[in-house]
């Protein structure tokens, strides 16, 4: 008997486009974005030389899902201009936010999309399994924030699934606004893109 999956031919995966204009933001709640955590650090690599590969690299491979990137993408990204930031707890990375700038490669589309210059796109973020539930990931995204706003960025856009009940509550505490929905749907060998220009414009 031959069971076919219907996954290899029909998918649609369902986002949240989040946003959130670093301009105004800071001048109505700067307070909101004071997050700190005594026991956890947050650091930001500029380039992997002036950081561990072995650690970043160790962190990666540990990851409870299958890595969205490996340590050549993180050099390449890096080179790009990119921003990194990581979590480290007792010397070890326990967690990072990305965000893009330029040209983004997203892979949930799999396609690139070019923001304008005062725009950054928030992707990849992860908290390890152990270290969840902790405010964490509030943590990382106030830190990125107050870094893309210090640099002269304006505005921050991101995608989550629709399911991320977690994330999307964590956006929505640092004052991101849902304003839409996407979705990429996969039929055969063809992927249809709807509502992905909310994100350039």
């Amino acid at each position: 008997m031959i069971t076919i999956n219907i996954k290899n031919f029909f998918d649609i995966k369902k986002f949240f486009i989040i946003y959130v204009n670093l301009e105004t933001l800071f001048k109505i709640d700067p307070l909101k974005f004071n997050v700190e955590h005594p026991k956890y650090t947050v650091k930001q690599i500029t380039n992997v030389k002036s950081y561990d590969i072995h650690a970043i690299n160790k962190a990666i491979m540990k990851m409870d899902f299958k890595p969205p990137f490996d340590i050549d993408e993180v050099k390449k990204r890096l080179i790009h201009g990119y921003y990194f930031i990581v979590l480290e707890y007792e010397d070890s990375i326990v967690g990072w936010s990305w965000s893009g700038i330029n040209n983004v490669y997203i892979p949930e589309f799999k396609k690139n999309i070019t923001l304008k210059k005062s725009k950054a796109f928030s992707f990849n973020s992860y908290i390890s399994a152990s270290h969840r539930k902790k405010g964490l990931g509030q943590l990382l995204m106030s830190k990125m924030m107050q870094i893309l706003k210090s640099d002269g960025y304006k505005e921050f856009v991101g995608i989550i699934y629709t399911w991320n009940k977690a994330s999307v509550n964590m956006y929505l505490n640092l004052s991101w606004r849902i304003i839409g929905k996407c979705y990429s749907i996969k039929i055969f060998m063809i992927r249809l893109l709807i509502g992905i220009k909310k994100i350039v414009i």
